[in-house]
């Protein structure tokens, strides 16, 4: 059964490549990492740090509720699953989007993972994935003085963070992709470059790739950096920068448009 945090409509994608585009969202329970930034912590706390109740215990709830949200939101076909981390509940994932296709059969559906962990099969059967949004986490999302973790959960955390072949496997197999990074300050850069040529080491020798070549032509235009932040407060404080890192390496700014105009509400 998947285990679900919350579901909205009447709202727009904040962040990436479908910025501003209205969607529906499916927020799944629970997450594999526990993320601190400097100024702020996981944004969905409520899924990660202290997971809620989920809504629904049996698919027959909670397909009725999704029917239901689909209706009352006629003219919108871009799905959203996040979390938490949605990929934590990988066969009752794919078991949900081959019902959510047999309601609305021309979904446009985005995955917000931390890609940590494997993607759904690329062959899915009764769905399809159109865009992995990535945000793998650097170590800026450490919490180093345990302030929030144990030293136990802080560990686990910065040791199970980063998955370089699963990064490869959605370069290599998904439709199409994306890598937001939470910017934090200078130091990231290079921490997300040494993240793509550790993912350039799987790339087939065999088909005359070069490494750095591999890096420029995939993720790096398929990069964004994101100013960290839960509040317009927080975001102020990197945006700039942010956003002079991406012209420097032809990355992509990315900000965040829910928080910009709701701020912290919930359900939009």
């Amino acid at each position: 059964m998947l285990k679900v945090n919350e579901m909205f409509g009447n709202t727009i994608q904040g962040e990436g490549m479908y910025t501003g585009v209205p969607s529906i969202f499916v927020r799944t329970n629970g997450c594999n990492l526990k993320c601190v930034f400097k100024d702020s912590i996981c944004d969905t706390s409520y899924t990660s740090f202290n997971p809620e109740k989920p809504l629904f215990d049996n698919w027959d709830d909670l397909m009725e509720a999704f029917k239901k949200l689909v209706d009352e939101n006629p003219r919108t076909n871009h799905l959203v699953i996040t979390g938490g981390e949605p990929l934590l509940q990988k066969n009752d994932l794919e078991l949900f989007l081959t019902k959510a296709f047999e309601i609305k059969n021309d979904w446009v559906v985005t995955i917000e993972t931390n890609g940590s962990l494997p993607m759904l099969n690329p062959l899915g059967k009764g769905y399809k994935v159109d865009l992995y949004s990535v945000s793998p986490k650097l170590s800026t999302s450490v919490d180093m003085d345990c302030k929030y973790l144990t030293v136990a959960q802080r560990d686990m955390h910065d040791k199970t963070r980063i998955n370089h072949k699963n990064l490869y496997d959605i370069v290599k197999y998904s439709r199409n992709y994306q890598f937001k990074f939470v910017y934090s300050g200078p130091e990231c850069i290079d921490e997300i470059k040494m993240i793509y040529s550790k993912m350039a080491q799987f790339v087939n020798k065999e088909n005359d790739y070069e490494f750095e070549n591999w890096i420029r032509k995939h993720p790096n235009k398929h990069t964004q950096l994101m100013p960290e932040g839960i509040t317009n407060e927080q975001l102020a404080k990197t945006r700039e920068e942010a956003a002079i890192k991406c012209v420097e390496n032809g990355w992509r700014f990315c900000d965040r448009e829910h928080i910009i105009i709701w701020g912290d509400k919930r359900g939009v």
